[in-house]
């Protein structure tokens, strides 16, 4: 069965919010010199660890939608968590990506799995908390223009 593609308006806030957070790694990290060039690719491997994990649970195990609710909210944690070192670069670097991805390719949903369904071919849907209302609106925006 294929899934419903995100539509032009989700793919391009996808991407302005890419372009926006790569702008701002290169910004810091110019800040932190070579040890923050380093801290970012390790909380970029950390993160993309983090995910990969996640993306195989909600594959293989299925969780409540309350589970993959409070999924998407590990990011924000991880943030918290992390504030304050370069490793939050890292985490805005593993976002910048997996948003370009989700544009490129018009991935619905959290654009966390986003790499790992591009890869993988197969898609872990999580609901997405900043984007999943504009796709929302914008699916129903041309579904009204269609019966028009």
């Amino acid at each position: 069965m294929e899934t419903e593609r995100t539509l032009i308006v989700g793919r391009l806030l996808r991407l302005s919010l890419g372009i926006f957070l790569a702008f701002l790694i290169f910004q810091l990290i110019g800040k932190w010199g070579t040890t923050g060039v380093i801290q970012t690719a390790e909380g970029f491997a950390i993160v993309a660890a983090i995910y990969v994990g996640i993306y195989w649970a909600v594959l293989k195990r299925e969780p409540s939608p309350t589970v993959r609710k409070l999924l998407t909210a590990l990011p924000l944690a991880l943030l918290i968590l992390l504030g304050g070192n370069a490793w939050v670069e890292g985490v805005f670097a593993f976002f910048a990506l997996s948003l370009f991805v989700a544009a490129a390719n018009g991935h619905p949903g959290c654009e966390v799995t986003a790499i790992q369904s591009a890869i993988w071919k197969r898609e872990a849907r999580l609901t997405c908390i900043l984007f999943g209302s504009f796709d929302s609106l914008e699916r129903r925006m041309v579904a009204r223009q269609k019966r028009e």
